[in-house]
């Protein structure tokens, strides 16, 4: 069986009285995000055209697309996602894609109040 080691009272003591080690908490990165999985990862979705009601393709990370049957432009209800209230989104998604959605979030917002 072996012992267990025994300190030095002088070392013991400053063992005890130094402060736990600063543990900076986990900065959320891309990969893990569940949120960006479909900026980062887009799928494709078929949304009915609000004129004629033919699928239109638009990806998860598009915002809207013009229909091949009439030319309207069909857009995806914009729901609160990480975009909103993440520090990294901007970093996680690409400048141009996050001022593209958020553009793209206050041109909704603009069309609802008016």
């Amino acid at each position: 069986m072996r012992r267990p080691a025994i300190l030095s009272p002088h070392l013991h003591t400053a063992l005890l009285d130094s402060p736990p080690p600063v543990v900076e908490p986990e900065r959320m990165t891309c990969d893990k995000c569940p949120g960006a999985k479909a900026f980062t990862q887009p799928t494709p979705e078929f949304i009915p055209c609000p004129s004629c009601h033919c699928e239109v393709e638009l990806w998860t990370d598009e915002i809207e697309a013009k229909c091949d049957s009439c030319g309207q432009m069909v857009s995806r209800e914009m729901l609160q996602g990480c975009i909103d209230y993440c520090q990294s989104a901007k970093e996680c998604l690409g400048e141009a894609l996050y001022n593209k959605l958020m553009a793209a979030k206050g041109r909704k917002q603009a069309e609802r109040q008016s």
